[in-house]
C-alpha cells in the first residue's frame, strides 16, 4: 500500500497587543506576542525570517509586518475608529493559518475617568466605540481600587492618577501607566491621593496630596506635593523645592506650571523660603514663585486654565491679591480682574476660542439673577447657560478638536458641544455621551487621546507647548 507522510502544522495563536490603544489617526507601532509566528516547528522549514505573515486590524491591513521571532511581530495600526479585532495570517504556499484576538485594539478620540456606581472604584473608558457613532464611550477593563482623578496621555501611554492604591491586581500608590493591557507601576508610586498631571519636557508632573515618591529600588524620595516622573529615566524626580500642603490644580503654559490649592510654605532648602504663596505659585523652570498679583483668600483654588495671555482660576476662594471676587478670577501677568459672580464653587474651568468656560456647583450668576445650571460660559462680562445646563456638579471641561466635552455627577454624566460646519455657537446644544460596560457614578476626568490642538484663535494659548506670553507676573 502507499506510504503518506502527515505533517501537522499548529496555527499561530495572539495572546496580547501592545500597546492595545491608540489615536483614530493610527500610525502606531505595535507588537504583537503570542505562539507560531515562524520556527522550523511552526512552518516546516528553518528561515532567519518568515515574511509571508498579514496582520489585519478591524479589517484594515496593518502596515510594515515585521518579523521578530516564533513569539512576536510588529506592524503599524493604521487609522479606524472603536475596538477592532487582530488577525495573524500566515501563507505558506496552499497552507494558509490564522489566529484572532477579539477587541485587540482600539482607536481612540477621547478617555474619560472617573468612580464607577455602587462599588465606588474607578476606571477609566474609550470612546468613540465602533457602534456608537462619535458619542459613544466603552468602560474598559482596567481594574481600579478607588477614583481616577488626573490623566495625561504621553507617547504611547496613558498617565493615570488618583486615591486608588491598587489597579490590576497590585499595588501601584495612586500612579499607573496604561498601553490598554494591564497597569504599570511608575516606581512604587506615591503615598497620597494624585489630584492632576502635566506634562513637562518629557516628565509627568504629578501634584496632590502626597509628600514622598517611591522608586523601584526601594528608595524615599521627599517630594512634599509635586513630583514628576522621568519617563526616560524611569525614576521619581523633584521639581523645584518641595512644597508643603495640598495641590488641587495645575495648568502648564508653555515652559511654566501654575499650580493651586491650600499651601503656604516651603521645604527648608528653597530658594523662595519665607515666601507667602497664598496658594498660588509657578514654577519658572528653576523653583517655586509666588505670584507678584498675590494668591487667593477665603477659600481655595480648584481649576486652573490658560487663554489668551491670561491665567484663570477658580474654586471656593473670595479674593485674590487685594481684588474681591466670587469663586473666580483672571490674571493678566500684572493684575487680578474680577470675573462676575457665581453661587457656588468652580470646579472646573477650560477656554475655548474666545469664551471661557466654568462648571461647578453653581446654579445661578449675576447674584441670582441668571440662571446657569452648573455650567456657564464667560462672555462680554457676562456668565450665559450653556443650553439647558446639566443637573449636578460639573468637574472637568475639556476642549477636544471642535468639541467641548463636559464631565461630571450629573445624571449625563458625560455631555459635549461642538461647533458645527457653519460655524454655530460652542454651546447651544448639550448632547449626551453614553456609556456601555459598566454604571459610571461621576466622571472627574477627560482628555484627548492625542494631542490635536481645540479651535483657537489667533494668539491664544490654550494647548500645553503653545507659543505664548509667560505670565510671570
Amino acid at each position: 500500500g502507499e506510504v503518506f507522510d502527515l505533517k501537522i502544522y499548529p496555527s499561530p495563536r495572539i495572546s496580547t497587543v501592545t500597546p492595545r490603544i491608540g489615536p483614530l489617526g493610527g500610525s502606531v507601532r505595535v507588537t504583537i506576542s503570542g505562539l507560531f509566528f515562524g520556527s522550523a516547528y511552526s512552518r516546516g522549514y528553518s528561515a532567519d525570517a518568515y515574511s509571508n505573515i498579514t496582520v489585519d486590524v478591524g479589517g484594515r491591513p496593518c502596515g510594515d509586518v515585521g518579523f521578530v521571532s516564533d513569539t512576536e511581530v510588529q506592524c503599524t495600526v493604521m487609522e479606524g475608529v472603536g475596538s477592532s479585532s487582530v488577525s495573524l495570517t500566515i501563507h505558506d504556499g496552499l497552507l494558509t493559518r490564522s489566529a484572532m484576538l477579539e477587541t485587540g485594539f482600539t482607536h481612540s478620540l477621547v478617555y474619560a475617568a472617573g468612580a464607577l456606581s455602587g462599588s465606588g472604584n474607578g476606571f477609566v473608558a474609550t470612546g468613540p466605540t465602533s457602534d456608537g457613532g462619535e458619542t459613544g464611550m466603552a468602560v474598559s477593563g482596567l481594574d481600579v481600587s478607588r477614583v481616577v482623578r488626573a490623566m495625561l496621555t504621553m507617547g504611547q501611554a496613558v498617565y493615570a492618577g488618583g486615591a486608588f492604591a491598587s489597579a490590576s491586581s497590585k499595588r501601584v500608590n495612586h500612579m499607573i501607566a496604561w498601553d490598554g493591557n494591564e497597569a504599570r507601576t511608575l516606581g512604587f508610586g506615591v503615598d497620597g491621593s494624585v489630584h492632576a498631571l502635566v506634562e513637562w519636557e518629557g516628565a509627568v508632573v504629578a501634584v496632590g496630596a502626597m509628600t514622598r515618591a517611591y522608586q523601584a529600588d526601594g528608595e524615599v524620595l521627599l517630594t512634599g506635593c509635586v513630583t514628576r516622573w522621568d519617563v526616560a529615566v524611569g525614576q521619581w524626580l523633584p521639581l523645584g523645592s518641595p512644597l508643603e500642603g495640598v495641590i488641587n490644580a495645575a495648568v502648564r503654559n508653555a515652559s511654566t506650571i501654575y499650580i493651586g490649592g491650600r499651601f503656604t510654605s516651603v521645604g527648608e532648602s528653597s530658594a523662595a523660603q519665607g515666601a507667602d504663596f497664598e496658594g498660588l505659585a509657578r514654577f519658572d523652570g528653576f523653583d517655586w514663585r509666588p505670584l507678584e498679583g498675590g494668591g487667593v483668600s477665603g477659600g481655595d483654588i480648584r481649576a486652573m486654565a490658560v487663554g489668551s495671555e491670561n491665567l484663570y482660576v477658580g474654586g471656593s476662594f473670595v479674593r485674590v491679591g487685594n481684588v474681591e471676587v466670587t469663586r473666580v478670577a483672571r490674571y493678566d501677568g500684572v493684575m487680578w480682574h474680577k470675573m462676575g459672580q457665581l453661587d457656588g464653587d468652580v470646579q472646573a474651568l477650560s477656554t475655548f476660542g474666545e469664551y471661557v468656560f466654568a462648571g461647578g456647583d453653581f446654579v445661578t450668576s449675576s447674584g441670582g439673577a441668571n440662571e446657569v445650571s452648573h455650567i456657564a460660559r464667560f462672555y462680554a462680562g457676562f456668565w450665559q447657560q450653556l443650553g439647558t445646563g446639566v443637573d449636578g456638579t460639573v468637574y472637568v471641561i475639556t476642549p477636544i478638536r471642535d468639541c467641548l466635552y463636559i464631565g461630571g455627577s450629573m445624571s449625563q454624566r458625560v455631555v459635549r458641544t461642538c461647533i458645527g460646519a457653519a460655524g454655530s455657537t460652542v454651546g447651544d446644544d448639550l448632547e449626551a455621551v453614553e456609556f456601555e460596560g459598566a454604571a459610571v457614578s461621576t466622571v472627574r476626568v477627560i482628555v484627548a487621546a492625542t494631542h490635536d490642538a481645540p479651535p483657537t484663535q489667533a494668539g491664544t494659548c490654550v494647548v500645553p507647548g503653545a507659543a505664548c506670553t509667560h505670565l510671570n507676573g
